[in-house]
């Protein structure tokens, strides 16, 4: 799914000409119209996968399209399908984290290395690169109450994403009573997320929230993270 995700970074933003995002907790699907809070994050992915998966069929047949007017013509069941189903994306995402954050025991938030601290000046990356952690901060309750109502306070429009590459330097773990860990890792350099639950586009908004967690917890958003690297590696 983390392919199908970060792909449609890219191919959504044909879509952005055709239509614009509603703020509603309900899509129409088709003839009827659908409420996030009955879909669950399973269906979504596979509606998300599904209109993929329709892009890439005509995209296979764009080569015979000729003329701007014939070639939006021709990906217009896409865009139809990208509206709908994306919109969709902000509020399950808002809900899960909602109701994880609800659940929660704990919230721990981590600054860590990405493979990207490792590149060389030939901008390879070499194959196998040591992984570390700086700092890692439990959040007290005021700490994770804010969150919660920082999340809770979102509007529920998707945020759509960007073509920036995923370079992730903070992890939130939400565990639970069961000692279960849910695992979001956080970009600030494009303001994604990926969370290994639910792999969907964020709510807009949620990267001030999380920014805001971060900071109150006494970490920061932005560091010289290769500088960081090299400095532990030395140490190794």
């Amino acid at each position: 799914m983390i392919q199908v995700r970060l792909l449609l970074g890219v191919v959504f933003l044909f879509a952005l000409g055709a239509c614009s995002q509603e703020s509603s907790e309900t899509v129409e699907l088709g003839s009827e119209v659908v409420e996030a809070s009955d879909l669950s994050v399973e269906e979504l992915g596979r509606e998300t996968e599904e209109m993929f998966a329709l892009y890439q069929t005509l995209e296979a047949s764009a080569e015979e399209v000729m003329g701007a007017e014939k070639f939006d013509k021709h990906f217009e069941p896409y865009a139809v399908e990208n509206k709908r189903v994306l919109a969709l994306h902000g509020p399950v995402f808002r809900r899960e984290l909602v109701k994880k954050l609800e659940q929660a025991v704990e919230v721990r938030i981590t600054e860590h290395s990405d493979r990207e601290d490792f590149i060389l000046p030939d901008l390879s990356i070499p194959e196998k690169v040591p992984s570390y952690e700086y700092r890692s901060v439990t959040l007290d309750s005021s700490q994770r109450l804010a969150l919660l109502e920082g999340v809770r306070s979102l509007s529920g429009v998707t945020d759509e994403g960007t073509a920036c590459p995923f370079v992730a330097h903070h992890r939130i773990d939400l565990i639970g009573e069961d000692g279960d860990s849910s695992r979001i890792e956080v970009c600030f350099k494009c303001g994604e997320f990926y969370w290994d639950e639910v792999n969907l586009f964020a709510p807009q908004g949620l990267i001030e929230v999380i920014r805001d967690a971060v900071m109150k917890a006494g970490l920061k958003p932005v560091r010289d993270w290769q500088a960081l690297a090299i400095e532990r590696a030395k140490e190794d």
